[in-house]
């Protein structure tokens, strides 16, 4: 009897060691385990917190639902003030590149001088954006009658300069006429918007014939000191003939300057 019970204590001091040694994960799950028989309704309990908590993405025990969702909420407020920051630099590096090659062009050898303008206003009452303000005015040279530039040609003309600003029209504007020449043909026109159309009105100068698509239709003065002559409009898309069998040319515009955001004025060179 004596020895059974010597048996009994040897062999839960090996259990208790041999508990003792199991890794932490394994006495968690015996100590639950154990539990189910000794407080099985505490157990019950504790064991269906820890599924819910895993159902909700595994919180920590010390951490409500109300905690955790309002982490979440501040987690999501983070990553969309990062993208809206993220879009804010691209944008500012693409305005940077923008004024950087608008810095070169103004740099470069011209027979004219350019001021460099960025667009501050593009007002209410402007019809889908057919005038902007820039800030730049007579101060600087600007006055009405001037070409205005993108980097890739005339986007419209100085309407109106006060000292610090000025309004330019541009060539989507309904009422935009300017005159203009292909000066490889020696043909002069005027060219108007006609309905969101460029077209060359007034044709004066070659035979229909000798006009060919592709050919390059320029500024020039006639009429205005202030215009610089040579500047590109655009080239010839589309050549036909109106009910009367005048010469009828359209123009391909060069660029699109709604969202243009810096803009350069032409001051001609002195004549």
């Amino acid at each position: 009897m004596r020895y059974s019970r010597v048996l009994i204590l040897l062999s839960f001091l090996a259990l208790a060691l041999a508990f003792f040694f199991l890794p932490r994960g394994t006495r968690e799950r015996l100590r639950h385990f154990g539990r189910l028989f000794t407080q099985p309704s505490e157990e019950m309990a504790a064991m269906s917190l820890r599924v819910g908590r895993e159902a909700l993405g595994g919180l920590p025990p010390e951490m409500s639902v109300a905690e955790r969702d309002e982490l979440l909420a501040a987690k999501a407020r983070l990553e969309a003030e990062s993208q809206v920051r993220d879009a804010r630099v691209r944008a500012l590096e693409a305005q940077n590149q923008a004024l950087q090659k608008l810095l070169q062009h103004v740099s470069a050898q011209h027979s004219y001088a350019l001021v460099v303008c960025e667009v501050v206003k593009r007002p209410a009452w402007s019809q889908t954006h057919h005038t902007v303000v820039v800030d730049r005015g007579s101060s600087s040279g600007l006055r009405p009658g001037q070409a205005v530039l993108s980097l890739e040609g005339v986007v419209g003309v100085v309407s109106e300069a006060t000292a610090r600003q000025a309004v330019v029209e541009l060539f989507t504007s309904p009422s935009f006429a300017l005159p203009c020449e292909i000066a490889a043909r020696q043909v002069s026109a005027v060219l108007e918007n006609h309905g969101g159309q460029f077209v060359l009105t007034s044709v004066l100068g070659a035979e229909y014939d000798a006009v060919q698509l592709g050919d390059e239709v320029v500024t020039t003065d006639l009429g205005s000191d202030a215009m610089q002559p040579g500047l590109l409009l655009g080239t010839i898309a589309e050549k036909t003939r109106d009910a009367n069998g005048a010469p009828r040319y359209l123009v391909d515009a060069i660029v699109q300057p709604a969202t243009l955001k810096y803009l350069m004025a032409v001051l001609p060179e002195r004549r």
